[in-house]
C-alpha cells in the first residue's frame, strides 16, 4: 500500500490541512494518509488514520517518535513535512525497495546567535552537520529505521532533543549503513528558503512532485495553494 505520513501538532491547523488537500487535488484518493499528532490536535479533514501519541516538550523527538511506529514492511511510505505542497501524482513503482533519503542542496553557515545553544553545530556548514532533509523520506518495502534513531534519541543531549537532532541522527545512521541507503533525486522537489529581504523563488516548470516551505516561507504556504487552485494547476496538471 502507498501510505503518505506527516506529523502535526497545535491548535492551528491551515497548514497540514492544505498538505492533505494538496494530495486530494493531485492523487485521486490512491493513497492512504496518516496524521501523527497529539492528543489535543484536531483531526485533519481528509486523513484515512489518525495516530495519537503523548506530547513532550521536544516536538521533533515525538515526531520521530510518531514516525518510528508506522508499519513501512510490505507498504511504500512517504514522510513529508506537513509545510508541503504535493502538486503531482506520487507513484514510487519505480523504485527499488529500500531507505530513500533527500540530500540538501543548499547550505549556509549555522545560525551564529544560536551558537551557544548547540556548540556541536556552531561554525559550521549546515550542509556538513545536516546533509539530509527529515521532512522528505521514503521508504519502500522496507525496515522502518525511524525505530533505530528514536532508540538513539535517548543518547541525544539536552538542546539537540530540542532541535535539530533528528537530522544529527540521520547523519549518524547514514555514515553507519551508508551502503544501505538510497538518495531522492533532488530535482523532484522545490524546497523553498529564503533570507531575510530576499524574494521566494517559486518555479514549477521543472515537474516537481512536491513544494516544502521552510522557515519563514511557510507563511506564504496557504497564498501559494489557493493560486495554484484558481489557475487550474491541479486539473491541468
Amino acid at each position: 500500500m502507498l501510505q503518505l505520513v506527516f506529523y502535526w501538532m497545535g491548535d492551528d491547523i491551515t497548514i497540514p490541512s492544505i498538505l492533505v488537500k494538496s494530495i486530494k487535488s493531485s492523487n485521486n484518493d490512491h493513497l492512504k494518509i496518516i496524521q501523527i499528532s497529539d492528543y489535543s490536535t484536531k483531526e485533519i479533514d481528509g486523513v484515512d488514520k489518525i495516530l495519537r501519541i503523548k506530547k513532550t516538550k521536544n516536538i521533533l523527538m515525538d515526531r520521530l517518535s510518531g514516525y518510528s511506529k508506522i508499519e513501512t514492511k510490505n507498504n511504500q511510505t512517504i514522510f513529508f513535512d506537513a509545510d508541503t505542497i504535493v502538486l503531482k501524482k506520487l507513484d514510487l513503482n519505480i523504485y527499488e525497495p529500500g531507505i530513500y533519503l533527500y540530500r540538501r542542496t543548499k547550505s549556509a553557515m549555522f545560525n551564529q546567535k544560536y551558537n551557544y545553544l548547540y556548540p556541536e553545530l556552531a561554525n559550521k556548514q549546515i550542509i556538513e552537520t545536516m546533509p539530509f532533509l527529515a521532512g522528505i523520506v521514503f521508504i519502500i518495502d522496507e525496515y522502518n529505521f525511524f525505530r533505530d534513531l528514536y532508540i538513539s534519541s535517548k543518547n541525544l543531549s539536552v538542546n539537540l532533543k530540542k532541535w535539530y537532532g533528528d537530522q544529527v541522527l540521520i547523519k549518524q545512521y547514514y555514515e553507519e549503513n551508508i551502503s544501505n541507503l538510497k538518495h531522492i533525486k533532488p530535482s523532484l522537489f522545490n524546497v523553498i528558503e529564503r533570507e531575510p529581504g530576499s524574494k521566494i523563488q517559486l518555479d514549477l516548470r521543472n515537474k516537481y512532485l512536491a513544494v516544502t516551505f521552510k522557515g519563514i516561507t511557510k507563511n506564504y504556504i496557504e497564498q501559494v495553494f489557493n493560486a495554484l487552485n484558481d489557475n487550474n494547476f491541479f486539473i491541468k496538471n
